[in-house]
């Protein structure tokens, strides 16, 4: 859609019904947020981001070269990656590498 008529011509013919139909899975409600709280992630979180840290120089790097090179898991990498980021140390890339904040 690229003008208003075409958003009202949509609007028009809107009944209020989905256009399509989907189930959701039942075992996606069943989902235990405790129990993720709980999993033990090895090294500390700290020591994983300074970790992580030290493989970062001002060249990109692909984050899953950073998941092989560090041994850790994709999930503990990209949790190591995010509070980077947060707090300055690392820019990402548009292509989705990182590297060391300025």
């Amino acid at each position: 859609m690229q003008t208003p008529d075409e958003v009202t011509e949509l609007l028009q013919s809107f009944t209020g019904e989905p256009r399509s139909r989907f189930r959701v899975s039942d075992d996606s409600t069943a989902f235990d947020y405790d129990e993720l709280s709980k999993l033990e992630w090895g090294e500390s979180r700290a020591d994983l981001s300074g970790n992580i840290a030290n493989l970062l120089t001002k060249a990109p790097i692909a984050v899953d070269e950073l998941i092989r090179q560090s041994g850790a898991g994709a999930a503990q990498v990209h949790m190591a990656l995010l509070e980077l980021e947060i707090s300055g140390e690392i820019e990402r890339e548009g292509t989705g590498m990182v590297r060391r904040g300025a």
